[in-house]
């Protein structure tokens, strides 16, 4: 349930971002294809910056971090670097799209091809890991 909670303030950020240059363009009087695209370009810039910018420096987002969630890679548990969270956000990104642009939702068969999907874990169990490890310093 947090992983979901999180997901959703997350995407309210980016879409949030996308409506208020919808509103604040307005008075713009733009083309509404310009409008609209300026904002769809606003939204994928938010997005890149806060789940891979964001993601590598902190190991987490803003959703994240309000339900005590970090990113681990699925291999090894360990931090995912700038190139993981970019390579899978790309991913998702040409799966969001295809999702509404195809036949059938591929979303479902993105994950099927690639299960290394990265994972959020409570912060606690990663500290609580490191911890029996040694490695809380």
């Amino acid at each position: 349930m947090r992983r979901r909670l999180a997901f959703l303030v997350d995407w309210l950020l980016h879409i949030g971002v996308f409506f208020g240059l919808l509103i604040g363009l307005l008075p713009a009087h733009l083309a509404t294809k310009t409008l609209f695209g300026i904002a769809l370009l606003a939204w994928i810039a938010v997005s890149f910056l806060h789940r891979v910018v964001v993601q590598s420096i902190w190991r987490t987002t803003l959703g994240k971090r309000l339900f005590d969630l970090e990113m681990v890679r699925p291999d090894d548990g360990g931090r995912p670097d700038f190139k993981f969270l970019a390579t899978w956000w790309g991913i998702g990104l040409v799966a969001a799209i295809t999702s509404f642009s195809g036949p059938k939702p591929i979303v479902g068969e993105v994950m099927r091809r690639y299960p290394r999907f990265p994972c959020a874990v409570r912060t606690r169990d990663i500290k609580s890991r490191a911890r029996a490890l040694g490695l809380d310093g």
